[in-house]
């Protein structure tokens, strides 16, 4: 490693042990002694543009199935010369891990023990000082566990890394064995930036409300326009009338409007255009960026779940080209057409699209059918870490509002009207139809409600909303 990052203070809060290969193929492993600072490494390790590994390998380790994690190691090594992969608790494996990775190095982030144990330890449980043995427990385990495994790891001070981004993130870019470039650079020292703004931290970072409800201000913080904006159009989700006043606020070599599959032709299109492209819009999915070649930042619009999928029938019904149209005619009822699967339009399909590429079989249509709580979570995360604004179409015009205010965009006119959305509510739902849709899409009805309680507009959040009450 280069001295300069390490040398830049007198106490960078950064130490690199066991020597400094620099193997063009490794896996980076990430470990944290809470989530705060694995959240920190984890965004700029993304930012500089080496993938993750996460589903189906988190699974293999939390499980002890040497098969599963094996063959998911051996997958990810065939399409990435280097990957990083960071699990909760994953380093009590580290020893196992060692002699399964492939030339692996980690990236340790330490903690102030204080801040650790208050992060733990739930309020009005009584004196610190539990908490306080526990972390220091923490890191004395880890420590040994890393003593046995004589690879190259870098640690990091989180409180230090907060102070001063430059130098953790040039330290990192120089473990990894990384080519310099500028922009990849720029966009992890952002995602720093983000978290210790002012305010950013002003709240336990367990608890998904208080975490997202400060998602707005930590956004708007950041510096402006820091990387291309990703809208995710989700059907149904007023993206006509986001559509329209994105074209009103951007110019046409600005904004690009893309609807995947996408063929080479039009990849190419978007590599040529990206240095002047300040938004993406169309019926894209997390991870699109990184398929593309770029760091963007992430904002979509939610709909209330039910509402959604009755809006999305209608659409099949009044549509004589729509895909499902032939079965309208056929005479198959709504309640029929979730109970058959035939769609995962229909089937939690606004947790789908926030997991993205996180995980297989979420959008090729391998997997019509999901209700596995991880993916609720997942989507939870990358809302956390990645999205700069969501919105919801029930406070639609605020949202708007709220969206301008966060982009720093002036907002000279009222938001336009909601174009193309079906209305969802003037045909009462029987219970065996309303059951269906709630079974069908309780990870996205989860979804909305928790982050609907966490925005803004809690205060006007109704409970009943989500339950599609005829």
């Amino acid at each position: 490693m280069r001295d300069r990052p390490l040398r830049k203070l007198e106490n960078p809060g950064l130490l690199l042990l066991n020597g400094d290969s620099q193997e063009k193929e490794h896996t980076l492993v990430i470990i944290g002694l809470s989530e705060a600072g694995a959240a920190m490494a984890r965004r700029a390790v993304r930012a500089l543009g080496i993938p993750f590994g996460e589903l189906p390998l988190d699974d293999a380790v939390r499980e002890f199935d040497p098969a599963a994690r094996d063959q998911a190691v051996r997958a990810l090594n065939a399409h990435h010369p280097r990957w990083a992969l960071q699990l909760p608790d994953g380093w009590t494996q580290l020893p196992e891990l060692c002699s399964r990775l492939r030339h692996p190095r980690f990236m340790i982030v330490f903690e102030d023990i204080l801040g650790v144990s208050r992060q733990q330890d739930e309020p009005g449980t009584g004196t610190p000082f539990g908490g306080m043995r526990r972390a220091l427990d923490r890191h004395r385990q880890l420590l040994d566990l890393l003593s046995t495994c004589q690879r190259p790891a870098l640690l990091a001070s989180h409180e230090k890394a907060m102070g001063d981004p430059a130098a953790f993130v040039d330290a990192l870019v120089d473990f990894c064995g990384l080519p310099p470039d500028p922009a990849r650079r720029e966009s992890a020292l952002a995602t720093i930036a983000v978290a210790s703004s002012p305010g950013a931290e002003q709240a336990p970072p367990q608890g998904w409300r208080a975490r997202l409800r400060r998602l707005t201000r930590r956004r708007a913080a950041a510096p402006q326009d820091t990387n291309p904006l990703v809208f995710l159009h989700i059907p149904k989700t007023a993206g006509t009338s986001l559509r329209q006043l994105l074209r009103e606020r951007l110019s046409v070599e600005e904004l690009i409007f893309l609807d995947p599959p996408l063929n080479a032709d039009r990849q190419a299109e978007v590599a040529r255009r990206l240095p002047r492209i300040r938004a993406l819009l169309g019926h894209l999915y997390f991870g699109i960026d990184e398929q593309l070649g770029f760091h963007g930042d992430y904002v979509t619009f939610l709909r209330d779940p039910v509402a959604r999928v009755v809006s999305f029938w209608k659409h099949q019904q009044t549509h004589p080209h729509a895909e499902y149209h032939d079965l309208v005619e056929k005479g198959v009822s709504l309640r029929e057409f979730v109970l058959s699967g035939q769609t995962h339009q229909t089937d939690n399909f606004m947790t789908r699209i926030l997991v993205g590429t996180r995980a297989p079989g979420m959008l090729d249509g391998s997997l019509n059918q999901i209700d596995d709580e991880r993916y609720l979570q997942m989507a939870l995360d990358n809302v956390q870490q990645r999205f700069r604004f969501v919105g919801f179409v029930e406070h639609f015009d605020e949202s708007v509002q709220e969206l301008f205010r966060t982009l720093g965009w002036p907002l000279s006119k009222a938001p336009a009207k909601k174009l193309n959305v079906l209305g969802s509510g003037s045909t009462p739902l029987d219970e065996a139809t309303l059951a269906a849709i709630r079974k069908h899409n309780a990870l996205d009805i989860a979804l909305y409600q928790r982050l609907l309680q966490a925005s803004p507009w809690q205060d006007k959040a109704d409970a009943t909303a989500v339950t599609g009450t005829p």
